[in-house]
């Protein structure tokens, strides 16, 4: 079986559901709908989010995220970034996840377009 690397932003299609795993981990999952505004089509992900049990009570239907992760068939998020809020309310990042934290943060001037 091969993985591919993936980023998607996309909405919440229904709020995320938190469910136990073997002993005492949890597992994250929620649908996520991309648009693609020339097709005018809608692409629907499966996501599960294995360190993200915190984040779920900010995942709602609805909810602009980013996840970045492996796809097969459903995507396995390595990050879920909340970047934008129903009503405006600022956002912040939810994982602190070693691959992230290591390569930094991109500032909007070291984005070559």
């Amino acid at each position: 079986m091969s993985y591919q690397k993936i980023v998607v932003v996309g909405n919440l299609g229904s709020d995320a559901e938190v469910r136990p795993v073997k002993g005492d981990k949890e597992v994250t999952k929620f649908r996520l709908a991309q648009s693609d505004r020339f097709t005018q089509q809608t692409n629907w992900f499966q996501v599960e989010f294995w360190r993200g049990g915190a984040i779920a009570q900010y995942l709602t239907k609805g909810q602009t995220v980013l996840v970045e992760g492996r796809s097969s068939l459903v995507i396995t998020a390595d990050d879920v970034r909340l970047i934008g809020r129903k009503g405006g309310e600022p956002t912040e990042r939810m994982s602190k996840s070693p691959v992230s934290a290591a390569h930094g943060e991109v500032r909007d001037d070291e984005i070559p377009f």
